[in-house]
C-alpha cells in the first residue's frame, strides 16, 4: 500500500501548472468575470494547490495517527482522508462562495451542508490547514470548536494572489457539473489537478493521456503514449474515464465489438490489460514472454464455468479461453483477462509485441 507522503508527492506532481493561452471556457461559468480573469485565476489556483500540498506534506511529517485508506477493486490505494478532506473543503468553499470585492463570501450553513454530504468532518482542523496555505478566514480559527451552522458568513481572502479565488470559484463550479450531484464531484482526479479542460463545459470532458501521465516517471509516460499511439494508428476508438480512483483508457478495434486493451493509471500502480483472442489459437504465443508475463497469465481470472457450468453469464458459453501453458491446461475468463506487469523493459517490449499480434486480427 502506498504511503501518505508518496501519495501527496504524486498528487502534487499531478497538478497542472502550465496552461495554453486560448483554452476553451464556457460562457456559463464566467459569472461576471472575463475569460482573461479566469485564465489568470486558474494559474493562481494552481499555485495555491501546490502550496496546499506542501502544507499537507509538512503535516504528514508530524507524529499523528493517519487514517488508513481503503483499496480499489484492483488493490490500488485510494486517496488518504487526510489528503482528500481539505481538498473537499476547499472545493465546497468554491461552490458555496460568492465573489465580493476580491474575496469570497461563504454562508457557513451552506458550506456545512455540502461538506457533510461529501463525508467531510473536522472542518476546523482542515480550515487551519488551509489557513497555513495562505488563505485568510474572517472566522476565529483559534477556538476549540467550530459550528459552521452558527457562524453566519465567512469572508475568505487570499492576500498572496487575490485573483486565485476567481480560479477557485470558477473551477469548483465547473467540477461540480461533471457528476449528477455537486457532492459527488471528483475531487482528487479533477479538482486537485487544476485541469483547465473541465472549463469547456457543457462539452463532454475527456481525460487526455499526455496530461494524465505527467505525474509518472518518464519511462512509464513514454510507454503509455507508445501504446496509445499504436492503438489509434490501428483504427481503435478509445474511451477515457475514472474508474474506482484510477484513470482508465479502454480501446476497441474499429471492426470489433469488444475492448482489446485497457490502460489503468493510478498513483501507486499502473497496469495494462489485454483481452486476447490469440492465446487459445496460438500455443507459441507466450514462448518468448518474460516469466512475470507468463505468471500473470497463469494467475488470470479463472472462468467460473470451470467449477460450475451454470455459473456466470450463459451467453459467454464457448467464449472462455482454453489454452495450454508450461504443460498445464487453463480455462480463463475471456472478458477480464489479462492484467500484465509493465515494470521492466522486457515486460513492456513483450506487451507491445503481443498487442501488435492481436491488432493484426482486425486488419
Amino acid at each position: 500500500m502506498i504511503g501518505i507522503k508518496e501519495m501527496i508527492t504524486l498528487m502534487k506532481a499531478n497538478v497542472i501548472c502550465e496552461f495554453p493561452d486560448d483554452y476553451i471556457i464556457s460562457d456559463n461559468l464566467l459569472d461576471g468575470f472575463t475569460k482573461d480573469d479566469v485564465r489568470m485565476g486558474m494559474k493562481g489556483f494552481s499555485s495555491l494547490l501546490i502550496q496546499l500540498f506542501d502544507v499537507i506534506l509538512h503535516e504528514a511529517n508530524k507524529p499523528i495517527t493517519i487514517e488508513e485508506p481503503s483499496t480499489s477493486g484492483l488493490g490500488l490505494t485510494n486517496v488518504y482522508a487526510d489528503i482528500k478532506k481539505p481538498l473537499s473543503l476547499l472545493y465546497a468553499m468554491g461552490v458555496c462562495g460568492k465573489p465580493n470585492d476580491g474575496c469570497l463570501l461563504i454562508a457557513g450553513s451552506k458550506l456545512n451542508e455540502l461538506y457533510k454530504k461529501m463525508h467531510g468532518n473536522k472542518p476546523l482542523e482542515y480550515m487551519r490547514l488551509l489557513q497555513n496555505s495562505g488563505l485568510i478566514f474572517s472566522t476565529d480559527l483559534s477556538a476549540k470548536a467550530l459550528n459552521l451552522n452558527k457562524i453566519g458568513v465567512i469572508r475568505l481572502e487570499y492576500p498572496d494572489n487575490a485573483i486565485a479565488l476567481i480560479g477557485l470559484k470558477t473551477f469548483a463550479e465547473a467540477t461540480s457539473k461533471i457528476n449528477r450531484h455537486i457532492h459527488l464531484a471528483d475531487i482528487t482526479h479533477t479538482f486537485a489537478r487544476c485541469d483547465y479542460n473541465t472549463l469547456s463545459m457543457p462539452k463532454k470532458y475527456v481525460y487526455e493521456i499526455p496530461l494524465i501521465t505527467k505525474f509518472l516517471s518518464e519511462d512509464y509516460s513514454m510507454f503509455f503514449m507508445q501504446l496509445h499511439n499504436l492503438l489509434l494508428s490501428n483504427n481503435c476508438k478509445y474511451e477515457a474515464k475514472l474508474n474506482m480512483n484510477d484513470y482508465q483508457f479502454t480501446y476497441k478495434p474499429k471492426k470489433g465489438t469488444a475492448n482489446i486493451c485497457s490502460i489503468n493509471i493510478a498513483f501507486d500502480r499502473s497496469t495494462v490489460r489485454i483481452k486476447s483472442s490469440l492465446i487459445a489459437e496460438k500455443p507459441d504465443l507466450l514462448t518468448e514472454a518474460p516469466q512475470s508475463i507468463r505468471d500473470a497469465v497463469k494467475n488470470g481470472f479463472t472462468c467460473l464455468k470451470k467449477e460450475n457450468v451454470g455459473a456466470c453469464n450463459p451467453e459467454c458459453v464457448g467464449k472462455n479461453l482454453s489454452f495450454s501453458l508450461d504443460d498445464e491446461e487453463y480455462l480463463k475468463c475471456w472478458i477480464i483477462n489479462f492484467l500484465l506487469p509493465i515494470d521492466e523493459n522486457d515486460e513492456r517490449d513483450f506487451v507491445v509485441q503481443w498487442l501488435k499480434k492481436e491488432l493484426s486480427l482486425y486488419k
